[in-house]
């Protein structure tokens, strides 16, 4: 097989795949509205199961077979993320500068850890 028909046969594989992709991507295009809508009907579901759980302070429900617990995940607020290593080297540093107590030193590592805020969701698990 020579250079030329290795070309010609790489650049119709090229444009066969090109056009399954775009095939691809027009095909999810057309059910993404529909998936939008049953993310938020979800979504607000979801809150609406999380807030029963923690009304009637239940950890978990089972239905049909389906186990539905609650989960809680804290995230940080406002605050860009900063690396725990960088984060010991500062308060070394600004212990050692200032000759600051622990528990000094332990309420400026809250400070850094800066707000929190507590996302709840709730979970499926199947038996």
């Amino acid at each position: 097989m020579s250079i030329q028909q290795k070309l010609d046969k790489y650049l119709e594989v090229k444009k066969e795949s090109e056009k399954i992709k775009k095939e691809i991507q027009q095909y999810r295009k057309t059910f993404q509205k529909r998936l939008n809508i049953l993310k938020n009907e979800m979504n607000s579901l979801s809150e609406e199961i999380c807030n029963y759980l923690e009304e009637h302070n239940h950890p978990a429900i089972r239905y049909n077979g389906i186990t539905i617990k609650l989960n809680e995940s804290k995230s940080m607020k406002n605050q860009k993320k900063i690396t725990r290593k960088s984060k010991e080297n500062n308060l070394k540093n600004i212990k050692e500068n200032y000759n600051l107590t622990d528990d000094c030193v332990d309420e400026i590592h809250k400070s850094l850890l800066g707000l929190q805020e507590v996302s709840k969701s709730i979970s499926t698990s199947k038996r």
